[in-house]
């Protein structure tokens, strides 16, 4: 997925009850082992927006897990991933929805100002040769 909206998962987080309702419901399907939410992204950058030039930004970001998001394992997404492949997940026409939307997401060639030009993704080169 290409653009996040933080201000509509915030909003989508509400929607259900909040982060508790959100990592019960993870509880509920079996990913508590891999999958956790602290906090929405509001929450999260009221924390960076109260921190003061002296305080290492890094340092939170790397070693507080007060300054994380929440924490994922590559294994729970795969399984959960798994699991809206087989429609069993949030239900059958919920997955239908969330495979047209992933399907739908396209590759993007954009870059950041910053982004080095030999980390640009190029195409494959294809080479035909004459015997």
């Amino acid at each position: 997925i290409i653009t996040s909206d933080n201000t509509a998962t915030d909003l989508a987080i509400a929607q259900v009850g909040g982060v508790a309702s959100v990592n019960a419901w993870i509880t509920a399907k079996g990913y508590a082992d891999g999958m956790k939410l602290t906090q929405t992204t509001g929450e999260l950058f009221a924390k960076y927006a109260a921190l003061t030039p002296a305080d290492d930004r890094n340092a939170r970001t790397t070693g507080d897990t007060a300054y994380w998001l929440g924490e994922l394992t590559p294994r729970a997404t795969g399984r959960m991933l798994e699991a809206i492949e087989r429609r069993e997940l949030p239900s059958k026409s919920g997955a239908d929805e969330l495979l047209r939307l992933l399907k739908a997401q396209a590759t993007s060639r954009r870059c950041s100002p910053t982004t080095p030009a030999s980390s640009t993704p190029r195409r494959a080169r294809s080479s035909s040769r004459s015997s």
